[in-house]
């Protein structure tokens, strides 16, 4: 089962895993296992066009309509976020911690990302998450209903310096009055992009909200 889907145009799509689903606003790909489908707004709706030999069944494990909101956005079981970046989501392994990993279009390493776990059995302390690492920074992020905190620190990986940030973000339930949620975004990459990527993590953080 796929663990997420996307939404946009007034179509749901969930797709086939492992998946790769590219955005570029106001298309978006979705690939699975060689086969890849273009869908973008028409006639009021989400159309396709399918490439090579695929058809829409080959990527999608379903499509179904949905409320007509003119962009995109990905939901898991407990969160979702509008997308307006170009950027790609992949499908992670069952026992991944998180459900996916956000990369932007032009990233060339792997490791490169934005991720979100959770929910957390309580806040992340991000003092002792950081305990041990070069910390170089802290600050706010403004969101739904609040901020959230992050703290950044560098490390060294294959002989170049990287930068990590995690945010420390909570959740108010869209269901249950007075209930919320712990997470973490954590944003990775090679210190000359971190800029780059931090402010796509500083995208998906102001618009992470509650699924639950």
């Amino acid at each position: 089962m796929s663990p997420l889907h996307v939404t946009g145009f007034g179509t749901k799509i969930v797709p086939r895993v492992p998946f790769v689903v590219s955005f570029r606003p106001p298309k978006m790909a979705v690939e699975h296992e060689g086969a890849m489908v273009i869908f973008g707004p028409s006639g009021g709706g989400l159309g396709f066009s399918p490439l090579g030999g695929a058809s829409v069944e080959d990527v999608t494990a379903e499509i179904a309509e949905y409320p007509n909101v003119p962009v995109y956005a990905v939901h898991t079981e407990h969160v979702h976020f509008p997308v307006v970046d170009h950027v790609k989501v992949f499908s992670t392994p069952e026992e991944a911690a998180w459900p996916f990993e956000l990369t932007l279009d032009d990233a060339t390493d792997a490791e490169e990302m934005v991720h979100v776990r959770g929910p957390l059995g309580a806040p992340l302390d991000l003092e002792r998450a950081m305990a041990g690492t070069r910390v170089i920074g802290g600050g706010q992020v403004a969101k739904q209903n609040g901020s959230a905190r992050w703290s950044e620190h560098v490390y060294e990986r294959s002989g170049g310096a990287w930068r990590q940030r995690l945010y420390a973000t909570t959740l108010a339930s869209c269901q249950q009055l007075g209930v919320t949620f712990d997470f973490v975004v954590t944003a990775q990459s090679p210190a000359d992009r971190a800029d780059f990527v931090f402010a796509l993590a500083d995208r998906v953080v102001a618009g992470l909200a509650s699924q639950r």
